[in-house]
């Protein structure tokens, strides 16, 4: 691979593992459970490379920005969207629990 091709395959490698610790720390933060942030952020990131598009589009930027764009979303986003929906899915079990204790 050449340098360059290196650089940005590195660049997105550690976005995702920075993003991953970031998962890390918000799940140790006491009271911090979302269920659907994960959804308002990818809607975010559509928006966001909607706008990249146009810029394009406008000849302001060649459209492989838009390809960098979308991937660096996605190295960003996997990891915490796997991580949101694990915790929804623990939180969610918990309630039925807690609901069956309850009833009990």
């Amino acid at each position: 691979m050449s340098d360059p091709l290196n650089t940005l395959v590195f660049i997105h490698l550690l976005l995702s593992a920075v993003c991953a610790l970031y998962a890390y720390a918000l799940e140790h933060h006491p009271g911090y459970a979302p269920d659907w942030t994960w959804a308002t952020v990818v809607g975010g990131a559509a928006l966001i490379l909607g706008a990249l598009a146009l810029v394009c589009w406008a000849g302001f930027l060649p459209w492989q920005a838009l390809t960098l764009g979308f991937t660096l979303c996605c190295a960003a986003g996997a990891p915490i969207i796997y991580w949101q929906r694990k915790q929804a899915k623990k939180r969610a079990a918990e309630r039925v629990r807690d609901n069956l204790r309850r009833e009990r």
